[in-house]
């Protein structure tokens, strides 16, 4: 009878480089309220908050999403671009 290989697992969809934080965690990294998340899911713009995870009913979201996140909200100015 042969062993079963040990090799490597297989690629996880979420980085083990990256931290999952839960909504509450993620608002208090962005210095937002869990309310200002909330309401960016839910509304019909989806590039208006950053992306998050679903995971069962709760919502979650990767550090390196938020990361990316804030550096897209970045102004140069001091007016909104268009």
């Amino acid at each position: 009878m042969l062993e079963p290989s040990l090799s490597a697992p297989t690629a996880d969809p979420v980085s083990t480089d990256s931290c999952v934080l839960s909504e509450a965690q993620a608002a208090a990294y962005i210095g937002m309220s869990p309310a200002f998340l909330r309401r960016r899911r839910l509304t019909k713009n989806t590039r208006s908050g950053p992306p998050f995870l679903k995971l069962g009913t709760k919502a979650a979201y990767l550090r390196d999403d938020l990361d990316a996140w804030l550096r897209s909200q970045r102004c140069t100015t001091g007016r909104e671009e268009a």
